[in-house]
């Protein structure tokens, strides 16, 4: 499998702590503070940057990204220890009790319109489902 270009999930009502938890587990240098600190009821996006094995990584949180209740966590960067949004979105869910969605299909400057097809993700499920 080729990795991805980047990596985004969204998160649906998000735990900043638990949020902030999963990527210092994950990732160095994570700002714990900057991130518990998001303001949740603004689209506003927050950008900051993690590591992982001295490689910097862009991470961009939107809140209210999809509706009111989906955060977008975008990884801007190929070099995660993911290979895939859904590898993440599994990742994510170690850490919090919640739904993770992220794009069924990889994203290829190529396409024309973005996939409606997504995965929807809990603990305990995992289904497709159309997202428009």
């Amino acid at each position: 499998m080729t990795q991805q270009p980047d990596v985004e999930i969204y998160i649906k009502n998000v735990v900043l702590n638990d949020l902030a938890s999963w990527l210092a587990e994950v990732f160095s240098d994570t700002d714990i503070k900057l991130i518990t600190n998001i303001k949740l009821d603004s689209p506003k996006p927050v950008t900051t940057h993690i590591s992982l094995d001295e490689q910097r990584i862009e991470l961009m949180i939107t809140p209210r990204a999809a509706g009111k209740a989906y955060t977008s966590i975008w990884f801007k960067s190929q070099n995660t220890p993911w290979e895939s949004d859904l590898e993440c979105a599994h990742s994510a869910l170690t850490n919090m009790d919640t739904e993770v969605r992220c794009s069924a299909e990889s994203y290829t400057e190529s396409e024309e319109e973005f996939s409606e097809k997504w995965w929807k993700l809990t603990r305990d499920s995992k289904e497709l489902v159309v997202w428009a």
